[in-house]
């Protein structure tokens, strides 16, 4: 994870000191990085991840769930400060809906990425499942380039309780049979999202794979605004003196037949070997 060091060192050292909608940051714009999953599955070893609370919420996003319940039901509460925000609360489409339906509005997140992952509507009403769309579609045409599912969905902004951050990934399969993913992101909280996300879709490479049946490839993650916040100053400055471990292995359980409906999997089928890693470093997420 040598080239996310490397990045978190660069916005430190070189990131435009500016005032942004929630403070202060350090931002730099229009970075990427590439990670070979062969080498190891990226996940940080200079502080230690919550796996639990990673492969929760993207078994969240995967299930499409938009009540913050069900996340916290799964171990993941990275949501439970965007759900019970000023911004959101007080927005139109929550005053409207608890007016209409006070119970409905109670931990309602909004249509976040799971929602558009599975439940996109177009302005006839259709629904489309894109990730289930983009899993069929590899295995018509594995070497088609429409492979892509979109979050950022600009009509639904307002009535989400964070406009989706990473914005679009788009699959692509190689000759040798690999499954590459590339993932955009607009907006990337170096110190406390970024590493969330990268273990994040690496985790999802490793589902696409196993419905497919490719060998997991390189993750390509491209970023617009990618900045450190001030009061993430200290603990980046910590993290950047420690030295990174071996990465770890990670595979899904081998009795989970690959036949299975996305909705089965589940956080107990990821096995993880060889985690070595740094303490936490303990930071405030900014909403």
């Amino acid at each position: 994870m040598q080239q996310y060091l490397d990045m978190l060192q660069e916005v430190f050292v070189w990131g435009d000191e500016i005032e942004g909608r929630n403070g202060t940051t350090r931002e730099l714009f229009g970075l990427q990085n590439q990670y070979d999953l062969a080498s190891g599955f990226p996940l940080i070893t200079t502080k230690e991840m919550n796996t639990k609370s990673i492969l929760g919420e993207l078994i969240a996003f995967i299930r499409g769930y938009h009540k913050i319940k069900d996340f916290q039901s799964l171990g993941c509460n990275v949501w439970n400060a965007n759900a019970n925000s000023s911004y959101w609360l007080d927005c139109s489409f929550m005053q409207q809906l608890k007016k209409d339906n006070p119970k409905a509005a109670d931990g309602e997140l909004g249509r976040i990425y799971g929602v558009q992952w599975r439940n996109w509507t177009n302005a006839a009403g259709e629904n489309t499942d894109q990730l289930l769309e983009m899993i069929e579609g590899i295995k018509k045409d594995p070497y088609g380039r429409r492979h892509i599912v979109v979050s950022y969905n600009p009509g639904e902004l307002n009535y989400m309780c964070l406009p989706s951050c990473h914005a679009f990934f788009q699959v692509n399969i190689t000759k040798a049979g690999k499954l590459n993913l590339k993932m955009y992101q607009r907006s990337a909280d170096m110190f406390l999202g970024v590493p969330y996300n990268i273990a994040s879709y690496a985790f999802l490479m490793l589902i696409l794979c196993h419905q497919t049946g490719y060998i997991p490839g390189n993750f390509i993650h491209t970023f617009g605004s990618t900045h450190i916040y001030k009061n993430h100053y200290e603990q980046v400055e910590e993290q950047l003196i420690r030295m990174p471990y071996a990465l770890p292995q990670v595979s899904i359980d081998p009795d989970l037949s690959p036949n299975c409906a996305l909705e089965d999997y589940k956080p107990e089928h990821f096995i993880i070997k060889n985690y070595s890693h740094e303490p936490a470093i303990k930071a405030t997420m900014n909403v």
